[in-house]
Parts: C-alpha cells; structure tokens; sequence
C-alpha cells in the first residue's frame, strides 16, 4: 500500500497568513469553525449546521465557514435561514488559497457519512488546525482521536458540538492537537514520502527481476 502524497509546504507555513481572512471578511477575533467539503449528500453538511446551532447557543461569538461548492448549496442556505445561523455563516464557494483560509481557522470540522482518505483533514492538519469528524471509512487512519483531533459517530451533531465547543474552550489543549497533527500527516502524507515509497516500490520490483536499479 501505497499512501497518498501532497504538498504540504504551504499549509505547514500557513501561520505566515494569519489574520488575512479575518480582516478580509471583517471577523476580528471571532471563533471561526469551518467545514472544507464539497457540497454534495455524502458530506452531510447538514449535520455541521446543526451542530453550527448547537456552538452558537453557548458561543454566540463563534462563526461559521461553509468552504466548497455543489448540488446542495440552495438547500443548505435555506436550512441555515431555518436555523436562525444566517448573520453567523459565510459559504465561501471553491477557493484556491487554502493556506490562507486554514491560517484562520480554530477547528476544522468534517461530517461525511464514508470517508476513503480524508484530504481535507489532512491539509488542515499540515495547518496545525485541530479538527473534529465523524469517525467513518479512513478517518481513523489519520486522525488518533483524543491527539491529533475528536472524534463523534456518524450523524451526531451532539457530539460534533460538544467536541468543537471543548477545544474552542481549551486553546492549549487544541494547539496540542494541532501540532500532533501537523507532525503525524507530514510524516505519513507529504509528496518526498510518496516519491520515496513509490522509488523504493520500483527498486524492489527491478531487484526481483534481477535489474539494477
């Protein structure tokens, strides 16, 4: 098995860009809490904005980002007008500058019903971002729950909150969790081990054949 790889260069500098979303969307020091997914049934966003509601009933401060794009969109924006969360919740579409937007953020949540390899965990932990997810598919793969991020069962906004409005409560405990991860997804995603697995594969397979590499 071979793992993914990415370029993580950018997302583990990402603390170079701090404020700039902030300042760009006139949030100040407000807890930011976002979910980076597209918007599509597998990601049950719908279970981030109930637990959106559930944060902003005990930290009316906190805001909410809705990071991607899709079929779900409308439905998505009248459930948040359903909520009440609409002067508190930002969908920012597609975006490219994902260092900047992970630079921001407190905790990343994801929500999704299956999972294969979680990219948008991975990337807000090269971010050092302490995330919060729903353990299903690949998720236990990278993220060590209670270290590196918390993890809830499948469709449990109860849990979801309780979790994020933990480490939005304890900065030094998130900040633990967010340079865990930043070590553990470095060490095991980053694009020189993906080039060293896949050379090392290649050798060994040239060596079986009797070729030099």
């Amino acid at each position: 098995t071979v793992p993914l790889g990415f370029d993580l260069a950018p997302l583990v500098q990402a603390e170079r860009r701090r404020g700039e979303l902030r300042a760009g969307l006139g949030l100040g020091d407000a807890p930011l809490v976002g979910i980076v997914a597209r918007l599509v049934p597998i990601k049950a966003h719908e279970v981030f904005l109930a637990a959106a509601a559930r944060i902003h009933a005990a930290r009316p401060a906190a805001r909410f980002l809705v990071i991607g794009d899709g079929e779900r969109r409308q439905a998505l924006e009248q459930q948040v007008d359903a909520l009440g969360l609409r002067a508190v919740t930002y969908f920012l579409g597609w975006r490219a500058d994902l260092d900047r937007l992970y630079a921001d953020l407190d905790v990343v949540v994801l929500t999704s019903r299956n999972e294969g390899s979680p990219v948008a965990l991975i990337e807000a932990m090269a971010a050092g971002v302490p995330v919060v997810s729903t353990a299903v598919g690949g998720v236990a793969d990278v993220v060590a729950d209670g270290t590196s991020g918390l993890l809830a069962a499948m469709d449990d906004d109860e849990a979801v909150a309780r979790h994020v409005l933990t480490l939005l409560g304890d900065p030094d405990r998130a900040a633990a969790m967010g340079r865990h991860g930043r070590a553990r997804v470095v060490a095991t995603y980053s694009a020189d081990r993906l080039v060293a697995d896949i050379d090392a594969l290649y050798s060994d397979l040239l060596a079986r054949r009797g070729v030099s590499a």
